[in-house]
């Protein structure tokens, strides 16, 4: 529903933002992709969740095969958390799946609660632990909705001022 001055369905979500970011990164990817090999990406996946899924997808898309971490069937412990929310740089609450029922049951949502009982509480039940969270070197992103890892991906094609350029780009011709 693009068109409008304000895309009704939210510029994450829009069709042609999308595909513009991705003609754009295509475009400048050719032009200024780093000459260092790709460098390793990771995902924090969960197969059962289709935010997880699209974000596999996307990366897929764009050639990178990352590695995956199924934090379900493998929980991460309290230190590997600690490394991974600082390379998100949100506070631990941000990261946690706050509609779970074991959220709820746990009280985790009460002021009192400190972030390393929330941390524990996350390596106990890793199901509280939002999704997806891609890694590239010392960079994260929670993408919530699957079309954030575009955004890491900018970040490694091309630098700052021309991602400066692609995101312009992109709101002025959805807008």
């Amino acid at each position: 529903m693009c068109g409008a001055s304000i895309c009704t369905q939210g510029w994450t979500s829009c069709a042609r933002f999308d595909g513009w970011v991705r003609l754009a990164l295509r475009t400048l990817g050719r032009m200024t992709k780093h000459s260092s090999p790709t460098p390793s990406f990771t995902i924090y996946h969960n197969a059962r969740c289709s935010n997880s899924r699209g974000a596999l997808a996307l990366l897929r898309e764009h050639g990178i095969e990352p590695q995956i971490v199924d934090y379900i069937a493998e929980p991460l412990n309290v230190e590997q958390l600690k490394a991974l929310i600082e390379k998100l740089g949100m506070p631990v609450r941000d990261v946690m799946r706050v509609k779970e029922a074991t959220y709820q049951e746990l009280g985790l949502g009460n002021e009192s609660v400190t972030d390393a009982q929330r941390l524990e509480a996350i390596a106990t039940h890793p199901v509280l632990l939002n999704r997806p969270i891609v890694v590239c070197g010392q960079r994260a992103m929670l993408c919530r909705p699957p079309e954030q890892v575009l955004q890491l991906l900018a970040s490694w094609y091309c630098s700052p001022h021309l991602q400066t350029i692609v995101i312009t780009l992109c709101f002025s011709v959805t807008s």
